[in-house]
């Protein structure tokens, strides 16, 4: 019976401190491919106004489509600018939890190679016990077979 592991509730705590950083990040990829996205609609939103202010402007001026089409082009210009430093406060996001997932990855490599380094001076006293007890038998037996 090989005495238990005393880390082996820290350990468990910080694998789950890992897995939640893990989790973090993930959120953090997600919203940035979620702005990402948005970001492709709104662009091809104003290419699609350019294409109907061009229209516009040929043959007889539709001054209102004209300059609604302006307007909207000019929210969409801002919404992007907005996204863009959304996407910006995100990425910076991004590297913080990586660093934090790298701290706590760290963490539990090191006990767990305590665990391992623990396992193997258990494993070598039950070879050094078991030995010592085949020693041990094969003393008797000699000692027997001499009698």
């Amino acid at each position: 019976m090989a005495p238990t592991f005393r880390l082996a509730t820290v350990l468990r705590l910080r694998e789950r401190e890992r897995d939640q950083a893990a989790q973090d990040l993930d959120q953090v990829h997600r919203a940035i491919a979620i702005i990402d996205e948005r970001t492709q609609e709104i662009q091809s939103e104003h290419r699609r106004m350019d294409v109907e202010r061009q229209q516009a402007s040929q043959g007889a001026i539709a001054v209102h489509r004209l300059l609604d089409a302006q307007r909207y082009q000019l929210i969409l210009v801002g919404q992007l600018q907005h996204i863009s430093q959304q996407r910006q406060q995100l990425l910076q996001e991004q590297e913080r939890r990586e660093k934090v997932l790298v701290t706590k990855q760290q963490a539990v490599k090191t006990l767990e190679k305590l665990k391992q380094k623990h396992e193997e001076e258990d494993r070598q006293i039950q070879q050094l016990r078991q030995q010592s007890r085949i020693d041990e038998w094969s003393v008797l037996r000699e000692a027997r077979n001499r009698n």
